[in-house]
């Protein structure tokens, strides 16, 4: 063996060591058992090498740079019970997929007194665990109304919002010398009284159009709970590393990034939520009423020597026309006859000229 055969194995084994660690090791998805919502925060390790991470928005993580082998695969997060996947082999080529389904710290206390043979649908442990929630309704009505005064409607609105403990929201009126008098306004009555509001309202006019719309927020509602316990799990535990001012300057950089990232996705999840659940809480009931249209009265026709009269007069019009294009006709004719006579008075000048120059020339012979 030559002297530089240990020199070759060295720096081969750097270079596979340094490939290694560019190789992308574990990804995958970490989301709740039974609901499949995805979890922030979790602490995802590959047992036994020291890497790990932590689930992002969507509850994805990617570990990188861990040697082929055999490892166990841990997901920890406060509030759910710990789960490990044993054995998972990682290869050389490409990522490792591996998932996780979080079981929620209730719901394992209860999956611990729970028998498979008392229920044959699997999963219903993990519903049942769960409370059932009223539905929460989204509603909301349109109304157009002719009225026979517009002022005396509007006064007549707001006290039914004000009796039913709601609130002008909007306010808009239309009127002109030539225009029908027009008003729409836009009320918020609390949900459990909007049918209340609604017959009130009819009683004011004739009904021309209502249409009312309601949909079901509950799930929505939940989702975004859901993302908002995430998002704050996770921006505990940024500030813990904060505190405890573990990792290089450049670290603490990034993980104040990150929590500058999260807190404004607090700050949207909730605005959100409460927007929604302000909709859930008071309904929308937009109203447009208007007066009588006027009615259109046909005129009578005129007499006869109204008729008359007005044929003498449509004569006399059609007569100043024909004067007028006759006039306004010489502005094309006199040009074109003053054209003409030149061209006449040219070919005459011509036919001289070329008289007097054969005259001129027998003359001459002569």
């Amino acid at each position: 063996m030559s002297r530089s055969a240990p020199i070759v194995a060295v720096l081969l084994a750097v270079l596979v060591a340094c490939g290694g660690d560019a190789r992308p090791g574990v990804i995958g998805l970490v989301s709740e058992a039974g609901t499949g919502w995805p979890v922030v925060g979790v602490r995802v390790y590959v047992e036994g090498t020291g890497r790990g991470t932590l689930t992002d928005e969507e509850g994805r993580y990617a570990i990188q740079a861990v040697p082929p082998g055999r490892y166990d695969i841990v997901a920890e997060a406060e509030g759910y019970r710990t789960t490990r996947h044993t054995g998972v082999i990682l290869r050389e080529a490409g990522a490792t997929q591996v998932d996780f389904e979080l079981v929620p710290e209730a719901v394992a206390a209860v999956e611990e007194t729970f028998t498979p043979s008392t229920f044959e649908e699997p999963g219903l442990a993990l519903r049942a665990a769960r409370p059932a929630r009223d539905p929460m309704l989204v509603r909301r009505a349109e109304v157009t109304l002719e009225v026979e005064d517009v002022d005396s409607t509007a006064a007549r609105i707001r006290e039914v919002a004000a009796d039913l403990g709601g609130r002008v929201e909007r306010f808009a009126h239309t009127a002109g010398a030539r225009q029908t008098r027009r008003t729409s306004m836009s009320l918020r009555i609390p949900e459990s009284r909007l049918n209340a509001a609604l017959e009130r309202v009819l009683a004011l006019g004739v009904l021309e159009r209502l249409s009312v719309s309601e949909r079901e927020a509950r799930e929505q509602a939940e989702d975004l709970d859901v993302r908002l316990r995430n998002v704050r799990r996770l921006e505990e535990r940024l500030l813990r590393m904060l505190d405890e001012r573990a990792g290089t300057l450049q670290e603490l950089l990034g993980v104040e990034r990150e929590l500058a990232r999260v807190r404004e996705q607090v700050e949207r999840y909730e605005s959100q939520l409460q927007d929604l659940e302000s909709e859930a809480a008071w309904s929308l009931l937009q109203i447009v009423f208007h007066e009588p249209y006027p009615v259109v009265v046909a005129r009578p026709s005129p007499p006869a020597r109204g008729r008359i009269a007005r044929a003498i007069v449509r004569a006399g019009d059609n007569f100043m026309r024909m004067i007028a294009w006759g006039i306004s006709g010489l502005g094309y004719l006199a040009p074109l006859a003053i054209l003409a006579i030149v061209v006449v008075w040219s070919r005459r000048w011509v036919r001289r000229r070329r008289g007097s120059r054969s005259g001129a020339g027998s003359e001459s012979r002569s």
